[in-house]
């Protein structure tokens, strides 16, 4: 099954003829590939698959287990992650690259729409404290039993709107990672269901809860901090227009280039990962 015809339209439009044609092979294909991330504390030797480049603890593997029957994964030695979400080693050395102490701090970091909580695992290794949101309760529970699985005490989640301002964060926090809520064309092989549910409106109603996240949260980030933003779509509608929009509307921010391992596309400053 297609995408409705009217996003496609909008899609083709809105994408290079080389990541348009990448997107719309991938609605058609079946092909699903797993790939997990082992935890340095818990894992002793690595698992027999392919490394992830960009990602020196990230592994794909050859066929997907039944993950609730192994015991490794229980006591937390590995964790299923999309390779695509590994992107925080690529954020650690951008920063390092930008300042070279920063690492070297107490690191104080927000993750927001954070459930289930891969990302905020991930700092948890470099970050002094990480604060986790998430709107919904039952994906906050989500994020403590990932933590707990993972045996990573440093990270406190809590049911919070990012929309909403919140006066008693502002200026704390050193990096504010935003995963924007999206339309996730970019992993639909992942997500079949986005070819039915997803439509052309949707995408604009997205697109002012984006910019809306965006201008709110860069409230909480201290002077000299970093904000990241990123989604799962390949829109530039998604991704760099609300990017200029936001630089447009605030001031005190300059936009950091990434050189990255995943094969990406390089659009008007924004790095699509393809």
């Amino acid at each position: 099954m297609n995408l409705p015809q009217k996003f496609k339209e909008y899609a083709a439009e809105a994408l290079t003829e080389q990541v348009s044609q990448l997107l719309f092979s991938k609605i058609d294909s079946s092909e699903s590939i797993t790939s997990v991330r082992t935890n340095p504390i818990k894992m002793g030797e690595a698992p027999s698959a392919n490394g992830v480049l960009w990602c020196n603890n990230g592994y794909y593997l050859q066929e997907r287990p039944v993950f609730t029957l192994d015991p490794a994964f229980h006591c937390g030695a590995y964790y299923v992650q999309e390779a695509s979400s590994m992107y925080m080693q690529i954020v650690k050395n951008a920063i390092k690259d930008q300042e070279p102490q920063f690492w070297e701090q107490p690191i104080m970091a927000l993750d927001l729409c954070a459930a289930p909580g891969g990302k905020s695992v991930r700092l948890s290794y470099k970050c002094k404290n990480v604060t986790s949101w998430d709107i919904h309760e039952h994906r906050v529970e989500l994020i403590k039993e990932y933590a707990s699985r993972m045996h990573r005490e440093n990270i406190k989640a809590y049911v919070n709107d990012a929309k909403e301002e919140r006066e008693e964060y502002f200026n704390k926090f050193d990096a504010v990672i935003c995963d924007a809520p999206c339309s996730g064309v970019g992993v639909i092989s992942d997500n079949p269901d986005i070819k039915l549910n997803r439509s052309y409106e949707d995408i604009i109603s997205l697109n002012n809860e984006q910019l809306s996240i965006l201008n709110q949260v860069s409230k909480y980030v201290k002077v000299g901090g970093f904000l990241y933003y990123s989604t799962y779509s390949i829109l530039n509608s998604e991704n760099i227009d609300i990017i200029n929009k936001f630089m447009s509307d605030i001031n005190d921010f300059e936009i950091v280039e990434i050189d990255s391992k995943l094969q990406h596309e390089n659009v008007n400053g924004t790095n699509l990962f393809l």
